[in-house]
C-alpha cells in the first residue's frame, strides 16, 4: 500500500483490513515520491515523470505536502536524523506495517534509508504530526472541492498535458473524498486514460463534460 506522511489514505482503508485479518502491511512511496526528502520545492519534472500528473504534486495538495515536509525536516533536526529517516520511521511506526519499501540508487542512499529503522519518534512528536495532519486534512477538503469546482465549471486548458492533469485531479480527489463510487467512476476513468494514447484533446473534453454531469449536483450542494 502507498503510505507516507503526505499520503495517508491507506490508514483508513487498507490498514484496518490488515488488522482484521491479522496480516502485515508493506508500505511503498514512503517518502511521498521524494516530497518528504526536502529537496523538491517546485513541482517541475522531466517528460514522462508520473509526478507530472500525480495529484500529490498538484495545486493545494502540493502546498499541504510542503508544509508537512517542512515539519518532518524540523523533526529530523531535533532527532539528529535526516528528513528521509524521519519519514521512514513514521511509516514503520504505523500499526500493522511490517515493512517500508525504499528505492535507493546509491550506497549512501541505502545507508540513509537503513537509518530510518532501529529508532522511534517520541509520542510527543507523533501527536504533533497527527495534529498537523488533522489541520491539513480539514484545509485540503475545502480547497480540493474548490479545485474540482473550478476545473469542472470552466473550460479545459487547450494544452493536453495540463487538461489531463486537471481531470486526473478531479477523478482521484472525487474517489478519495468518496464523492462517487468506483462503479460510477471506473468507466470514465478507463475512457480518460485512453486519451493519452493519441493525446486526444477532443475526447478529453468529452470526458470533462461527462465528469461535470456526474459530479455537478454534489459540487453544487457543497457550496
Amino acid at each position: 500500500m502507498e503510505l507516507s506522511a503526505v499520503s495517508r489514505y491507506s490508514r483508513k482503508t487498507l490498514l484496518p483490513l490488515c488488522s482484521k485479518y491479522e496480516v502485515g502491511g508493506i508500505a511503498f512511496s514512503t517518502t511521498g515520491r521524494g516530497l518528504l526528502t526536502g529537496k523538491i520545492r517546485t513541482p517541475s519534472f522531466g517528460p514522462g515523470d508520473l509526478r507530472n500528473i500525480d495529484i500529490l504534486f498538484q495545486r493545494e495538495n502540493f502546498q499541504s505536502g510542503l508544509r508537512i515536509a517542512e515539519r518532518v525536516a524540523e523533526l529530523g533536526e531535533e532527532c539528529n536524523k535526516t528528513p528521509v529517516q524521519v519519514a521512514i520511521a513514521w511509516v514503520l511506526s504505523q500499526p500493522g506495517i511490517m515493512c517500508a519499501l525504499t528505492g535507493p540508487s546509491t550506497v549512501p542512499h541505502l545507508e540513509e534509508n537503513i537509518g530510518g529503522s532501529g529508532w522511534s519518534l517520541s509520542q510527543e512528536h507523533c501527536k504533533e504530526l497527527e495534529t498537523l495532519f488533522k489541520k491539513e486534512d480539514q484545509w485540503l477538503k475545502k480547497e480540493n472541492m474548490a479545485s474540482i469546482r473550478e476545473i469542472l465549471f470552466h473550460k479545459l486548458p487547450e494544452e493536453f498535458s495540463e487538461a489531463f492533469a486537471d481531470l486526473f485531479l478531479v477523478i482521484e480527489t472525487a474517489m478519495l473524498h468518496q464523492l462517487v463510487t468506483e462503479k460510477e467512476i471506473l468507466p470514465l476513468f478507463h475512457e480518460f486514460f485512453e486519451t493519452r494514447k493519441e493525446e486526444d484533446i477532443g475526447r478529453l473534453k468529452r470526458v470533462h463534460k461527462q465528469l461535470h454531469s456526474v459530479l455537478e449536483n454534489i459540487i453544487t450542494a457543497s457550496t
